[in-house]
């Protein structure tokens, strides 16, 4: 909305810098999707882009984003969610999901329930998504990017989605200097879409 872009253009003129171009999370990972995985990009696809307290429902179908919808959940209601429930420190649950590790039997229980009400909102968006564009055909997968790509949380959106969701593969047609530590770069895969789809857009 233009009132919540204002000041950041304000900053931009002060500093007598013109911009380009202002671009938005989901759009930007639609762009890194449609790079990445073009045989994805021309079916019929769900992206779903997890923030910190909002996350972005977004499809594309036949190689045309076809719909956009925020949903208010994001890594802080399953990161409370674990704190509540398996009594987690911050520390732990950064190491949780940033190393991958494993989930015990109650993290992983407190990671599906926290899951359940995003499942029911997606369940929804994608019911009033087929209402409204007419389209029979189903959604076959689901992209994640954002934070808490965790496998449990991949796993458990599959189970409930009843559909593949999976980490873009954004390294495969990329090439990183000798000095790049490539583990760093397998473990920050769920945040790089956006990057990569800002770089890569035409201006």
């Amino acid at each position: 909305k233009r009132q919540e872009l204002e000041p950041t253009l304000e900053i931009f003129r002060n500093l007598e810098c013109r911009l380009s171009l202002v671009d938005v999370d989901i759009l930007s990972a639609m762009s890194a999707l449609e790079y990445f995985h073009p045989e994805d990009f021309a079916g019929h696809t769900g992206l779903l882009d997890l923030g910190t307290e909002i996350s972005t429902l977004g499809i594309v179908r036949e190689g045309k984003p076809r719909f956009v919808r925020d949903i208010s959940y994001g890594t802080y209601d399953l990161y409370k969610r674990l704190k509540t429930r398996s009594n987690l420190t911050d520390e732990k649950i950064e190491r949780l999901f940033e190393m991958n590790e494993t989930a015990t039997d109650e993290e992983a229980r407190a990671i599906t329930e926290s899951l359940d009400g995003l499942i029911g909102d997606l369940r929804v968006s994608f019911d009033y998504y087929h209402d409204q564009s007419g389209q029979s055909k189903p959604i076959t997968k689901m992209f994640l990017s954002g934070g808490a790509a965790h496998p449990e949380v991949l796993k458990t959106l599959s189970a409930g989605l009843q559909i593949p969701v999976l980490c873009m593969d954004t390294l495969a047609k990329i090439k990183w200097a000798p000095e790049v530590d490539p583990e760093i770069l397998k473990s920050n895969l769920p945040l790089l879409p956006v990057a990569f789809g800002l770089g890569i857009r035409e201006l």
